[in-house]
């Protein structure tokens, strides 16, 4: 079973699998890192001309910056402004349209 992390529990006590439930609540389209293009991974959304969708960083976020920068090829500062971007939106609800 799949749990959220809360804002006082440390980081590292939360495994990967906790942020997809948050992530699906995020409003990306907001985030001037990432681009959503059909036919470039499905369409998923990645950060901008990369294929690498903001899910597979936030997975691994306790590998820490360097590891993720290195094993993605992405500048440090992206990785942390994406993750600044996360962390002040993850705990906004977005109502998607069914």
């Amino acid at each position: 079973m799949r749990r959220e992390p809360t804002d006082s529990e440390p980081r590292d006590n939360c495994l990967g699998s906790c942020y997809i439930g948050i992530m699906k609540h995020i409003d990306w389209t907001e985030c001037p890192l990432l681009e959503t293009v059909p036919g470039k991974m499905s369409g998923q959304t990645v950060l901008r001309g990369t294929r690498v969708r903001p899910r597979d960083l936030l997975i691994n976020r306790d590998q820490g910056v360097d590891w993720l920068a290195r094993n993605h090829g992405i500048e440090q500062e992206t990785i942390r402004k994406l993750f600044a971007f996360y962390d002040a939106h993850k705990s906004a609800r977005v109502l998607h349209p069914a």
